[in-house]
């Protein structure tokens, strides 16, 4: 019994053995059987056995990455790519001109003097002693801001005040200020460096006389007998329209990754936490000043003077200022000075400004600014 389970087992494990596949590759047994039917295939196969192997080439072994040199390597990489999309999409350009920008600087530090200027004026005013010194130093600020303003209707020999009117900048507020000032600074010298200083210069000027005369032209169209025009920004906003349109990908400033096209947000767009910035929230203030306006004189109010209006406007602004100063001071205050006051106070409820022409400005300017880059687009 024991010798045939042994002889039973032994007839298996050699059956299985038989039917054990070969240790040999199927490509080898392929090749074995094409060797046997195939004579080409044998001779390339002896051919390619008798073919000498090529010595391998010696390769330089690789550098070790240190903590030291991998960073530097990485940023320089990252940097050059960087450089190479923004040059061919213009992204962050910046011109390779990187000499000072005289005239953008001399522009703005003329606009500081005038402005400085006005500011030591009425800081004399406030600095007076009696009515009468009050008046004249008075008279003699009044007058100046006249010079600094564009007249209508415009005349051959008061041309210039079409460039004054936007050199000297009293009575704004800082936030506007400030938005100018940087259009002038990064706008400026962005079409400087690009095109030259005499270029931009007379970008400027052609572009800040066109809009003056054309913001009085329409303001007589909605309030008749204005004559002035002062503190406008068209020349600016021109420039930063002709900018934003023109290379809007362009950086402020070189390493800034800004473009230029964003100098316009604060003038064009409207935000309503900074609504006197924007020019549309201007001209939904230009829309109910001038509704006032027109029901003032329907009532046959004093609201056709406007450059008496505005004259009593800063007399009572001086006049309360020395009041204020006065007893900050510890000091008495006039009894002439407090009975100009409360006559100007009287005056004031009856006086209705019309709207000011500064919106009118900007949109000039706006249509400046597209208009020659549609020009230099179509000549080029």
């Amino acid at each position: 019994m024991l010798c045939t389970r042994y002889s039973s087992s032994c007839l298996l494990r050699l059956h299985r053995s038989h039917r054990r596949p070969s240790h040999r590759p199927a490509w080898g047994r392929a090749a074995a059987r094409s060797s046997s039917s195939n004579p080409w295939w044998n001779e390339e196969l002896e051919r390619r056995q008798k073919r000498p192997l090529r010595p391998l080439q010696p390769t330089q072994a690789p550098r070790e990455a240190t903590p030291s040199t991998w960073p530097t390597q990485d940023r320089g990489s990252e940097r050059q790519d960087w450089q190479e999309s923004a040059s061919s999409l213009q992204l962050f350009a910046y011109p390779e001109d990187r000499r000072i920008p005289w005239a953008s600087l001399s522009l703005l530090v003329t606009s500081a003097c005038a402005t400085l200027a006005a500011a030591g004026l009425w800081q004399q005013v406030l600095g007076s002693s009696s009515m009468e010194e009050l008046e004249e130093r008075l008279e003699r600020f009044t007058n100046t801001l006249k010079a600094c303003s564009a007249k209508w209707p415009l005349q051959v020999h008061e041309l210039h005040g079409l460039l004054l009117a936007s050199l000297l900048r009293a009575g704004e507020l800082p936030n506007r200020a400030l938005s100018d000032l940087a259009l002038l600074l990064f706008g400026g010298t962005l079409l400087e460096r690009l095109y030259g200083a005499p270029f931009m210069l007379l970008f400027l000027g052609v572009s800040t006389m066109l809009s003056n005369a054309m913001a009085m032209a329409i303001q007589q169209r909605f309030v008749e007998g204005v004559e002035g025009l002062s503190s406008t920004s068209g020349g600016l906003v021109a420039l930063g329209t002709f900018c934003a349109l023109r290379h809007p990908r362009w950086a402020i400033w070189p390493g800034v990754p800004i473009p230029v096209s964003w100098l316009m947000a604060p003038v064009v767009v409207w935000t309503p936490k900074i609504p006197v910035v924007a020019d549309l929230s201007l001209a939904w203030a230009y829309r109910q000043e001038l509704k006032a306006f027109e029901s003032a004189q329907a009532g046959d109010a004093h609201a056709r003077d406007d450059h008496a209006g505005a004259e009593r406007a800063m007399a009572l602004a001086a006049c309360i200022a020395l009041e204020a100063q006065a007893r900050a001071e510890c000091r008495p205050v006039w009894e002439e000075l407090r009975e100009r006051r409360e006559e100007l106070e009287l005056a004031a409820e009856e006086d209705v400004l019309p709207p000011e022409a500064t919106l009118w400005a900007d949109l000039s300017g706006i249509l400046i600014g597209t208009t020659t880059v549609i020009m230099l687009s179509l000549l080029k």
